[in-house]
């Protein structure tokens, strides 16, 4: 049972106490917070029991996110954000209040961006209704329990671009590996999982491109990568005497990301900089020296205007440049 006071210094302080377990505290600004914690923190120790996320996340993944045993677009991340919930919603799914929903979607937001936490709650929402066609839980049980839920809203589209000069700059504060992914993610708008992925019998130097398959995709597209003059130098370098089906790089997903931002952190860049920057950064690289949007979209994969809208901030005066 949690206790929940205001300290003297306007403060407001959560206390749980169980038998057998050890007494837990924290802090909070408002007495909102302090519930949030002490309702997730109560969740956690539930015993976990049959029917739970992580119990059927595997199944879920099999039956969702592949088609003839072949992953769809967007597998990964499905896996990952139900890994996530299945650390927080320990209990059966039948068993999920909106209370609890409530209570992660408060706590989730004081260190998430409410972006990610809106993904979060669509991916909890959508286990939930693929559990009720399954039996794991009462028919219009995710309707009752979301219908008070503020799923929150979108964040805004990532508008930061790398400068020529800054990316000089960033590369010099990198190791060689991480160099060499940089440059090609700078010069073909590829996603870091897609990058990681390369082996040398994808990359055909003759033709120009990366031949990645539907499978290797975010989106579940297979596309030919067009390749500059700076990304074959690299390729070259990197695909001599390896094996034709060996990774190119053995780095993990994070360890780039952490790379990446120990840079920008040491340069005093823009904090709001990421390595998918470089996507932004590439594509409207290509929209500034006239690109159409077909071509654009051979290069960035993406299937709609509107989502490549989204990576190509190309301003007035650099279309009254095209314009003379």
């Amino acid at each position: 049972m949690a206790t929940i006071r205001k300290l003297p210094s306007g403060r407001w302080n959560a206390i749980i106490r169980k038998k057998g377990l050890p007494t837990k505290t924290k802090t909070f600004e408002t007495r909102e917070a302090a519930e949030a914690w002490a309702e997730y923190k109560d969740s956690c120790t539930q015993t976990p029991s049959r029917d739970t996320i992580a119990l059927h996340t595997d199944t879920y993944l099999k039956e969702v996110m592949e088609v003839n045993g072949k992953k769809r677009g967007g597998h990964r991340t499905a896996k990952y954000l139900l890994n996530l919930l299945s650390r927080h919603f320990k209990k059966n799914v039948r068993e999920i209040t909106s209370v609890d929903v409530e209570a992660y979607r408060v706590l989730r937001l004081q260190t998430c961006k409410s972006g990610s936490v809106r993904l979060e709650l669509q991916m909890l929402k959508r286990f939930m209704e693929w559990s009720e066609l399954h039996g794991l839980t009462e028919f219009d049980k995710t309707r009752e329990v979301f219908r008070f839920i503020k799923i929150p809203k979108a964040s805004p589209n990532r508008k930061e671009i790398v400068s020529t000069q800054d990316f000089e700059r960033l590369l010099s504060e990198l190791q060689p590996i991480m160099q060499y992914i940089c440059i090609l993610a700078y010069e073909t708008a590829m996603r870091r999982s897609e990058i990681l992925q390369i082996t040398p019998s994808m990359v055909s130097l003759n033709r120009r491109v990366i031949l990645l398959s539907k499978e290797q995709t975010k989106n579940g597209y297979g596309r030919n990568v067009p390749l500059s003059t700076r990304a074959i130098e690299v390729l070259e370098a990197l695909i001599e005497n390896k094996d034709s089906e060996s990774l190119l790089f053995s780095c993990k997903t994070n360890s780039v990301t952490q790379a990446f931002k120990r840079a920008i952190t040491k340069l005093g860049l823009n904090k709001e900089l990421c390595f998918h920057s470089l996507r932004h950064t590439c594509i409207t690289r290509y929209a500034e020296k006239g690109l159409s949007t077909i071509q654009l979209q051979a290069i960035s994969g993406h299937k709609t205007i509107h989502m490549l809208s989204k990576y190509c901030h190309v301003d007035g005066e650099d279309v009254v440049k095209l314009m003379e």
